[in-house]
């Protein structure tokens, strides 16, 4: 049966639009211990995609899967240690706190889409909201308490 995830991971790779400091990776080009580590976290993901961030003190790698019918992310260093995960919310379900602060920055906003940032051990992080505004397409970094802590374009 792993043998059977490991193959529908690789053969479910696809390309994907590389925005700002990430770069799309073939599976050979991941790290192992961050397979390892996704494997062994997550033997049931479905549709798993990688990507490298750069642009910090060392590189990231990005797995994107589904779970359960949930798209989520999971961060890891090189040497396979999770750094944090992403889980796709509603967004009606954003905390008042988000919101109000996204409506404050960006009044004309419509939110698109939302991500609940959590630590390795199940902790809120953060918050990711991915906003239109006329034009513009933009990703907003929260943090737990809902203060706005980056903005780039999506």
């Amino acid at each position: 049966m792993r043998d059977r995830v490991s193959i529908a991971m690789i053969l479910s790779l696809a390309a994907f639009t590389a925005t700002g400091e990430e770069s799309n990776l073939a599976p050979q080009s991941v790290p192992q211990p961050v397979i390892a580590a996704f494997q062994k976290a997550y033997p049931s993901a479905q549709e798993v995609k990688f990507e490298k961030e750069e642009g910090g003190a060392a590189a990231l790698f990005e797995v994107e899967f589904n779970l359960a019918g949930k798209a989520m992310e999971a961060v890891y260093d090189a040497q396979g240690k999770l750094v944090y995960t992403e889980e796709e919310v509603a967004t009606g379900d954003l905390p008042s706190t988000v919101a109000a602060a996204i409506s404050k920055d960006y009044p004309k906003a419509k939110l698109q889409e939302a991500e609940k940032l959590l630590n390795p051990d199940g902790s809120l992080r953060g918050w990711e909201v991915e906003i239109e505004e006329g034009e513009k397409e933009l990703e907003v970094e929260l943090d737990a308490a809902g203060k706005i802590v980056g903005v780039k374009a999506d």
